[in-house]
């Protein structure tokens, strides 16, 4: 969900961009963290790498077909400069 202001909040992109790797409510992907909003090209960033990482993980050989790991969760936490 983008805000008028252009920003989206963290947790949102990062679920935006799993939302094709977690079918139904049998999610194995837990997203937790701080609420942040993000400004456009960071949170542009942060899905791309989401999404392929959650891409190259749901190939044959992945996290599929290894029945022993059955859960994996997200957890971002934000630091101030």
């Amino acid at each position: 969900m983008a805000f008028a202001t252009g920003t989206a909040p963290i947790k949102d992109v990062i679920e935006g961009a799993l939302a094709p790797h977690r079918p139904g409510q049998g999610s194995r992907i837990d997203v937790s963290g701080p609420e942040m909003l993000l400004p456009p090209k960071p949170a542009l960033a942060i899905a791309l790498a989401v999404h392929e990482l959650a891409t190259n993980a749901a190939k044959p050989s992945s996290l599929e077909s290894a029945p022993y790991l059955k859960h994996r969760t997200i957890d971002y936490d934000v630091q101030e400069k």
